[in-house]
């Protein structure tokens, strides 16, 4: 039974029902290691801004204010380009964004 009949059926279910009835499909388990994935890769951003802060810091003789400036700014612009891009996904499709 498909996701889309289960989902079709009357009356009320939740999620943790449904997949208590009929387990993990071969879609939950590519959902879950994408999202794992992606997931990892946000967790290598932030770590990355982390790992390259003492060698910006050397090179350009920042303090510790001046530093945490630049980190932030790292953060910040991450977080502008995910929502920009997250929007514009959801106009425009995440295949086409992707593909472009």
């Amino acid at each position: 039974m498909s996701t889309a009949e289960i989902a079709a059926q009357p009356g009320r279910r939740d999620v943790e029902e449904v997949l208590r009835k009929h387990g993990l499909t071969r879609f939950h388990r590519k959902a879950v290691i994408v999202t794992g994935a992606a997931w990892t890769f946000v967790a290598m951003e932030i770590l990355l801004v982390g790992f390259v802060a003492p060698i910006f810091a050397g090179l350009w003789h920042l303090n510790g204010r001046m530093q945490g400036l630049v980190n932030s700014a790292a953060l910040a612009g991450s977080r502008v380009g995910s929502l920009a891009l997250g929007r514009l996904a959801y106009r425009i499709g995440r295949r086409a964004l992707f593909q472009y």
